[in-house]
């Protein structure tokens, strides 16, 4: 996806006055769409690199929620 936007902004730049334009709200919105996916991928990764120490974090998460204060 790099790749392709450092391509499409190379033949075709942006002026100031386009990059003025883009809505603060609609940006903010799209930077926690990709911050999720972003974060889903990290804890696959945590999974694949130590599937053994991930569960048991988890679990031991999942057993603070369950107990009384």
């Amino acid at each position: 996806m790099r790749i392709l936007s450092a391509i499409l902004s190379w033949l075709k730049p942006l002026t100031p006055i386009q990059l003025g334009q883009v809505d603060p709200a609609v940006w903010r919105q799209e930077r926690r769409r990709l911050d999720k996916l972003r974060q889903a991928r990290v804890l696959q990764r945590r999974f694949r690199q130590h599937p053994e120490r991930y569960l048991a974090e988890l679990e031991e998460r999942l057993v603070k929620l369950s107990l009384p204060p």
